[in-house]
Parts: C-alpha cells; sequence; structure tokens
C-alpha cells in the first residue's frame, strides 16, 4: 500500500494544513484566555508551542494508524500521546508564563480545556487517516483486480505492468523485447522501459507464437522489429533491432529464428 503521508501528497494540501495549524494556534489562544488566568502574550506562546507538538504528534500518528487493528490499542495509544501532550502543554505554559511574568502558575486549572480540546482534534484527526486508509485500499484492491482479469484472460494484445497506484497497459505492438531480470522481466518498449515481476518461461508460452520468439535464455525479441542477423562468434549470433539495440542469440535461438523466419 501507498506509504505516502496524506498532508504532503500536494502543494494545496500542504498550504490548506498551514492554515489549519495557523488557525489552529489562534483558536487555541483565544481559549486559553477566555477560560484560563493566563496573560496574553503568555498563552500565545504556550499555544504555538502545544499547536506544534500537537501537530508532529498527529502527523507521526499516520504511520502507526496501519498497525491498529484493535478499539483497546487505539485507546491505549491516545491516552500515551495525550499524556505526552500535556506534558507539552505544562511545558509551553512554564516557558510562556516564566518569559512574561516570571512566576508560572498552576497547570492544573487549565488541564479541562487543554485535554477537551486535544481528544476532540485527536479523534477528528485519527478517523480521518482512517478513512484515508479504506480509500487506499479500495484503490489498491480495484488495481489488483484489474491486473488479475488482465492476468487470467491470456496475453492477448496487452500486458499490464504495475507501477505503485498506477497501471501501465503496454500494447504488444510497441513491445520490442524482452529481457530478463531475476525475478523479474524488463519489457522494452517504444515509450520506455518497465520492470514487471514475471517469470520468461510464462511470457514465452503466452506471448503470441507468431510475433515473439525466445532467442536467447536472457532475451524475448518481438520479429517484427528485427533489422539484421549476424554471426559474432563460434556459434554466437547478434539480432540487430530497428530502434538501434542489439541483442544476442544462443545457437539454438538462432535456429528457431531461421525457422521463423523461413531462412
Amino acid at each position: 500500500m501507498n506509504s505516502e503521508h496524506p498532508f504532503t501528497k500536494s502543494y494545496l494540501r500542504i498550504v490548506i494544513i498551514s492554515a489549519i495549524m495557523i488557525s489552529a494556534i489562534l483558536v487555541y489562544w483565544g481559549l486559553l484566555l477566555l477560560y484560563t488566568p493566563i496573560p496574553p502574550v503568555a498563552a500565545l506562546i504556550d499555544s504555538i508551542i502545544s499547536t506544534g507538538i500537537f501537530a508532529i504528534l498527529s502527523y507521526l500518528l499516520w504511520y502507526a494508524v496501519g498497525f491498529i487493528n484493535s478499539l483497546y490499542a487505539e485507546i491505549i495509544l491516545t491516552i500515551i500521546v495525550m499524556i505526552v501532550w500535556l506534558t507539552g502543554t505544562f511545558i509551553g505554559q512554564y516557558l510562556g508564563e516564566q518569559t512574561v511574568t516570571g512566576t508560572p502558575s498552576i497547570f492544573l486549572p487549565t488541564l479541562p480545556i487543554r485535554l477537551t480540546c486535544g481528544l476532540l482534534c485527536w479523534i477528528i484527526i485519527s478517523q480521518w487517516y482512517h478513512l484515508q486508509r479504506l480509500t487506499e485500499w479500495k484503490k489498491e484492491r480495484i488495481i489488483n483486480e484489474n491486473i488479475q482479469t488482465i492476468q487470467t484472460s491470456g496475453i492477448t494484445d496487452r500486458i499490464a505492468v504495475k507501477d505503485g497506484s498506477h497501471i501501465h497497459i503496454i500494447h504488444l505492438k510497441d513491445l520490442i523485447y524482452i529481457q530478463a531480470c531475476g525475478d523479474y522481466v524488463t519489457l522494452f518498449t517504444s515509450n520506455g522501459e518497465y520492470l514487471k515481476e514475471e517469470t520468461m518461461k510464462y511470457l514465452e508460452s503466452n506471448l503470441p507464437a507468431d510475433k515473439f520468439l525466445r532467442i536467447h535464455r536472457s532475451f524475448i525479441v518481438n520479429l517484427e522489429q528485427i533489422q539484421q542477423v549476424e554471426l559474432f562468434g563460434k556459434e554466437t549470433y547478434h539480432v540487430l533491432l530497428k530502434n538501434g539495440a542489439t541483442l544476442r542469440a544462443s545457437n539454438t535461438g538462432y535456429k528457431l529464428l531461421k525457422e521463423q523466419l523461413s531462412l
């Protein structure tokens, strides 16, 4: 599953999140002024520090959401986060009032408003993250179903290649040749190269035999892309393609190539 953080998926979203953070600082500052005895400047310093700590914890929550699979675990995580955040707000209040008045006030009277704001915001962000994960899971399932549909129907005139959350459809007429790369194959096309988790044996068996031929254990070539075949050494042949690429052909591959091309 794509693990890209939803906060940073686009510049627009970064701008929106930044605006929300500024708004949160101002709202939190106003609530502190309204419901606590903290002086205005000290309350602003407190608000900036508290909101910053909460933003960091909220950002990190995304990487934990995928591993939370029970309500019990979510409650435990919320309790831990609230303890960490309230500790940060205590530091924020202390620094703010120490800077302004030199005598920090008691933290306990401010606890109800802090805990209420923190819990509400945390629940909203947590549920939004879960919604984002669900949306990604649905997209991933649709992608996998599309790939499975293409694969189970056999190779007719196209090959599907998955790249992250994208599916590239390669039409066989655009496929120049295929090269083995361990457990993967590289598909060379007129539009670029694509890496696919597949075996050469599978492709050799499922590609149209009148259009594609395995000329070497590492190469399958589109017969229409061959420009010239030449002897390179003893029982070693080079196949020159129209795009300028040169492929090696084994002795067996050369014999099959001669039969296929009626040479």
